[in-house]
Formats: structure tokens, C-alpha cells, sequence
């Protein structure tokens, strides 16, 4: 053997010998673990929202080691939270419990409450019916059926009572209402459907206390109750100062009162009694010059043969009238009936259901203004008579109206001493 290889022999031994010696005291150096002084949780309380997950931060002392293996976590509750090995806690069902974290093999440990819910609000939402109905001007909104729910991070929905929603809406609602709905902080406004409220129909819900009148009474409307019903289906009474209706004393023609209100009427039947009934026709006379203006006289049916002349101011406006017919023969060929006109205001008479056998229908007087003579269903009757059917003397601007008549041309009117007398026939 060489010097030289006897020189790396010896040294190859050596360096072996001192890789035995150095590599046990390299591993027992390498097994030493740096002690865990201190373990916290940055906060005590924590909030989970139920179905997610946070990482829990904890706290370690010195902060610049391997934790790895070395640390335990547990939950008080895993019903409610549970945690795994790395501190990330999951919410399971709504409620508190307590996480720890403890150091192994050591008696450090730390532990901070958590708390499971919802979550916070992320949406609401309102239901549409309340939202989309249709309303009428003057209605007053319901909103007991209002629906307001919430939806939370968790993906929970609750529904919200309406006591505790704030509302804002004009009542009663007019149109362009505008209906705000407020909870927490969310905020919507809805325009409502708001049509002008109007009237369908009127109606007469209770008759006046009074139905029967004697002719030339006024209408009395006490008692009397009309009703207004309104697109909405509402229903309110209207008040008399609103209604219309004849103010002027009544006729025996009326029979039905129109009440009006705006562009609706409703009819109101009503009975007009005569104010005088006579049975003995030498009592006419009296009873005309007693009878009030506008009044009604009923003569009995029946026949009756006079000489006598009765005058009928024009000015109290008369109806002189039969239920059936009646029939007055004037036995001394004379006038039956002198009308006088003795106002500067207009008159008028009514002759209903009569047969009168005569020579003359007389009209006397000198500042004759207007006035009309109305025969309904009446005859004047000149068969076997000499003279013509009417005389109509010393009058002056008078229009006589000859109605439901049985003349039909004017060569039975004489005119006498007249002047701007128009005869009409309808």
C-alpha cells in the first residue's frame, strides 16, 4: 500500500466517527419544541349566520411558530355550531354556545361565545293584492291584508305583522295616492289605482211623512230619505239642501214628483186630493169665491140643468173638474161659465171631465193679460144650439190655449171688442 493511499484510508475512518458523533446530537437539537406562552380569542363574541361559516381569529403567543397538530377545538354545542381542526365554525340551528381552543398537552386554552341566527335582513318584499286592488276616491284603505316579508342572509324568509310596518297613504285616498311602506332600513312606495268616485244611481229609501196634499199645498220633504249609491258600491244619504224638487204649490196633475239630484232623478208618488167637492151645483158659486188660489173643485157626477151663470176669476188659477163626467145643461140658453180676468198677472182654469150644453162661453174683462183655458177631456157642446161655441169679449193681449179639446178650427170663436187675442189649438 502507498503512502497516498494509506493517508485517504485513515482519513475516510475519521470523518465516518465524527458523522456518528455529530448526527445524534443534530436530532436531539431537532426535537426540542418552542413552548406556547399565551392563547386568546380576538373577540368574545362572534355571530354566525345559520347555514354559514366563519374562521374563528385565535390569538397565539409567540405568533411566529408552527401550530400544526398542536391545537384543539371543540364546541359546547355542536347542535347548534360545530368546529373543525382548523377553527372554522359553521352555524347549524339558531342559539349559543361556546367554542375552545385548547393547546395540546398543555393546560392553555381559550373560549368565546358564539352566536347563531339569521343573519341580517337582506331583502323585503310586499305582496301584491293591497298593492294592485282598485279603489274609488273617498274609500279607506285596508291594509289588514297587507303581506310584508323579509329575507335574511341565511335564506330564511318571516313574514312581518302590519303593526309593525310604518304606513304612510292620504285617508280617505284620493287620486294619485302614493302608499310607503317602511321596516328597518328598507323603504318602498307603491301608487295606488285610485278612480274618481262617482254616483250610479240615487234611490228613495223612506217616502216623506207626508204623501197626500190638497192642490195649491207645497210639498213637504220631511221624513224623506234619498240615497246616493256610488261606483265604490258606498251608499250615502244626501242631504235636502241638495236635492231639487217642486217648490210651488201643487197641482191636481201631481201625481209623481221628480226628485233630482245632479243628473239622477228618482219619482216620488204622491196623492192630490180636491180641496172642495160639490155635490148641489147651486153651491158652486160660493165655494169659487171662498176656494184659495190654485185650488181644486170637484162637482159630483151627474146631470145638471141651471140658469144660473158662474164667475170664475181667472186669477186664482182653478181646476174645476168630474172623476167620471158630468154633464151641466143651461136651461135659459145663457153662458154657464163667465171667466173673468181680473189681474194684471197671468191666469189660467182647468175644465176636466165636464159636458157643457151652451150657447156662450163667456171671457170678460178690460186689461186682459195672459191666460190660458185648458178643456181636458171637456166638451162644449153648441149641437141644437143657435149661437157659436165661444164668445171671448173685451180682451186684450190674451193667448187662450184650447187643450185636448174637441175644436178644431176657429169658426166657433167669436171675438168681440178684442185686441192681440191669440187662439190656439193643440
Amino acid at each position: 500500500m502507498s503512502k497516498k493511499s494509506r493517508f485517504f484510508s485513515i482519513f475516510s475512518l475519521i470523518m465516518i466517527l465524527a458523522l456518528l458523533i455529530l448526527v445524534p446530537i443534530l436530532f436531539v437539537g431537532c426535537g426540542k419544541k418552542t413552548e406556547i406562552t399565551d392563547i386568546s380569542f380576538t373577540e368574545e363574541e362572534y355571530h354566525i349566520s345559520r347555514n354559514g361559516f366563519k374562521y374563528i381569529d385565535v390569538n397565539i403567543t409567540p405568533s411566529n411558530i408552527n401550530l400544526t397538530g398542536r391545537l384543539m377545538w371543540t364546541s359546547a354545542d355542536p347542535v347548534i355550531a360545530r368546529v373543525d381542526g382548523f377553527g372554522k365554525v359553521e352555524g347549524l340551528n339558531n342559539g349559543r354556545t361556546t367554542i375552545t381552543c385548547k393547546v395540546v398537552d398543555s393546560d392553555l386554552s381559550a373560549s368565546c361565545d358564539v352566536i347563531v341566527d339569521d343573519g341580517n335582513v337582506i331583502y323585503m318584499e310586499v305582496g301584491r293584492k293591497v298593492i294592485e286592488d282598485l279603489y274609488y276616491e273617498g274609500d279607506i284603505l285596508d291594509v289588514s291584508g297587507l303581506k310584508v316579508s323579509i329575507k335574511y342572509e341565511s335564506g330564511l324568509s318571516e313574514d312581518i305583522p302590519v303593526d309593525q310596518l310604518t304606513l304612510t297613504y292620504p285617508t280617505p285616498l284620493v287620486e294619485g295616492a302614493v302608499l310607503t311602506i317602511e321596516y328597518m332600513q328598507f323603504k318602498k312606495e307603491f301608487e295606488l289605482f285610485v278612480l274618481p268616485l262617482e254616483i250610479s244611481k240615487i234611490e228613495l229609501e223612506s217616502l216623506p211623512t207626508k204623501t197626500t196634499y190638497y192642490a195649491g199645498e207645497i210639498f213637504d220633504p220631511t221624513g224623506m230619505v234619498v240615497e246616493a249609491t256610488y261606483t265604490n258600491g258606498n251608499k250615502r244619504v244626501i242631504d235636502y239642501s241638495n236635492l231639487q224638487y217642486k217648490t210651488t204649490p201643487l197641482t191636481i196633475d201631481d201625481t209623481i214628483l221628480t226628485i233630482t239630484y245632479q243628473d239622477f232623478t228618482v219619482e216620488l208618488p204622491i196623492t192630490i186630493q180636491s180641496n172642495y167637492t160639490v155635490s148641489d151645483y147651486s153651491n158652486l158659486q160660493s165655494v169659487i169665491d171662498s176656494a184659495v188660489n190654485n185650488s181644486v173643485i170637484r162637482l159630483a157626477n151627474g146631470t145638471f140643468n141651471t140658469s144660473i151663470v158662474i164667475n170664475i176669476p181667472l186669477s186664482k188659477n182653478l181646476t174645476i173638474l168630474s172623476l167620471k163626467n158630468t154633464t151641466i145643461n143651461s136651461n135659459s140658453n145663457d153662458i154657464i161659465f163667465n171667466l173673468i180676468d181680473d189681474s194684471e198677472e197671468s191666469g189660467s182654469l182647468r175644465l176636466i171631465n165636464l159636458t157643457l150644453n151652451t150657447t156662450s162661453f163667456a171671457l170678460s174683462g178690460d186689461n186682459l193679460s195672459n191666460f190660458t183655458i185648458n178643456l181636458e177631456n171637456t166638451i162644449i157642446n153648441q149641437e141644437n144650439l143657435e149661437s157659436d161655441i165661444i164668445s171671448i169679449t173685451n180682451s186684450q193681449n190674451g193667448n187662450i190655449n184650447f187643450v185636448n179639446s174637441n175644436i178644431i178650427n176657429n169658426e166657433f170663436i167669436i171675438l168681440e171688442n178684442c185686441e192681440d187675442v191669440i187662439v190656439k189649438f193643440d
